[in-house]
């Protein structure tokens, strides 16, 4: 309920992308830091731990980067429409590309979890 009222708020007030842009820039730090707890984890993983902690720990590497790649992106398509930054049409069309292929990336991570979290294997 909450985030159907906050869309309809901004739908009546509109973007204020400078804000975003300061939100983007927040995510970014959040990623970065579950990015860190994972290598720490990973990090963790000796030669003796067994071969699902392992592919966990693959798993878990490849999600956080996936998070900072799309947290980097998004920054910097707020700040383009914020006109902070101003990318020329080109860079704009493979930072959204980037940005695609990181959540696409990132959907079929989850996916391959969450089948490998109902089989119990891997």
């Amino acid at each position: 309920m909450q985030r159907l009222t906050h869309a309809l708020k901004l739908l009546v007030r509109g973007c204020k992308y400078q804000r975003l842009a300061v939100n983007a820039a927040e995510a970014i730090g959040d990623a970065k830091a579950f990015q860190s707890q994972v290598h720490a984890f990973c990090s963790e993983v000796k030669n003796g731990w067994s071969d699902r902690t392992k592919e966990q720990a693959a798993y878990f590497r490849g999600l956080s980067q996936r998070f900072v790649e799309m947290a980097e992106k998004t920054k910097i398509l707020i700040e383009h429409k914020a006109g902070i930054n101003t990318l020329i049409p080109m860079d704009l069309q493979r930072v959204r590309q980037e940005f695609r292929l990181s959540y696409e990336t990132f959907i079929n991570l989850t996916y391959i979890g969450t089948l490998c979290l109902r089989d119990g294997s891997k």
